[in-house]
Order: C-alpha cells, then structure tokens, then sequence
C-alpha cells in the first residue's frame, strides 16, 4: 500500500505525535491540582493549536502556499519526513528533560 519508508516514517512520527502529547500532559500535570485542571489545560492548548493551523493557514499568502505546495510535491518528501521527525523528536526531547528537571518526589503529595 505504501512504500516501507515512508510507512516507516509514519510509523515513527505517530509513536513522536504520542510521545509529544503524553510529554505535555506530563509537564502540565505537574502543575496541575487535580487530575480534571490537567486535562482541560491540556484539551484547551490541544484546541487553540488546531485552530491557530487552521484558521492562520488562511492568512498565508497564495504564492506562499504555491511554493511550499510545489516543494512538498516535487519528489521531497523524504527530506520533508527527515525534517519533520527531527523536530518533533527535538521537541519531545526538550519535553522529557523539563518535565524530567521539574519533578521532584519529595513534593508529591500523599495520602
């Protein structure tokens, strides 16, 4: 149905998509006073980023989009995938070190 690499690509960004979104909730949750505060912080964050790509797409200007449209079409696609994991591994991994730099076990609370 695909060829292997970019299967393998796609593969590898849904396991960074999920490691980025369970990251945020991570760190979200460590300041966060109950587990419901968290997933609303969350949710709402989640929202107002879909909104802001779809509706700040449109204030792109037409030959802006041309140009991207022509490079993504024009046989780059791995290079476009190359980049793409790469920031959101960079992404994850800045995640994962200030959720990993923030939690203190000391602080938890117990009951």
């Amino acid at each position: 149905m695909f060829p292997a690499g970019t299967l393998a690509v796609m593969v590898l960004l849904s396991l960074l998509g999920a490691t980025l979104t369970s990251a945020a909730g991570v760190l979200i949750s460590l300041r966060s006073g109950t587990v419901r505060q968290a997933q609303q912080t969350l949710s709402i964050a989640l929202l107002l980023v879909f909104l802001l790509l779809g509706f700040g797409l449109r204030f792109v200007p037409p030959e802006a989009r041309r140009v991207f449209m022509q490079f993504v079409t024009a046989g780059n696609s791995l290079s476009i995938e190359l980049v793409a994991v790469a920031a959101l591994a960079a992404t994850d991994l800045a995640l994962i070190l200030a959720a990993m730099a923030r939690f203190r076990r000391t602080q938890l609370i117990l009951d």
